[in-house]
């Protein structure tokens, strides 16, 4: 979703600098990644790659969705898709771990720990 100021996309410096902080952090590395219209349908690979090709064992997705604040309809989710997404996430964790990746996600996680 970002591109740099010639247009091009930012994913091979971005993966580049997490692989590189990967190996000085290791798992004490996260990241925070942004849910929107453009790449909600994708989640589960994103996913996959955070956990199989970054090793990452701690993420967090925000979801963009309407409020007073946003002003950005064109890329904001509806309850729904924000659900529905929620559901794939939290099946893809399950799977992820059962394949031996140990990957949290913090939003669920803090939700099922503190409600």
């Amino acid at each position: 979703q970002r591109v740099c100021v010639n247009g091009n996309g930012t994913h091979e410096i971005v993966e580049k600098n997490l692989l590189h902080a990967c190996k000085i952090y290791g798992d004490r590395l996260g990241t925070i990644t942004t849910i929107t219209k453009n790449n909600y349908e994708h989640i589960e690979d994103v996913l996959e790659y955070f956990a199989t090709k970054l090793n990452l064992t701690s993420v967090k997705f925000n979801f963009v969705h309407e409020s007073m604040f946003s002003g950005c309809s064109d890329i904001c989710l509806s309850e729904d898709e924000i659900a529905n997404t929620v559901e794939k996430l939290i099946k893809k964790i399950a799977e992820l771990n059962e394949r031996g990746y140990k990957i949290v996600e913090y939003n669920i996680k803090e939700v099922i720990i503190y409600e």
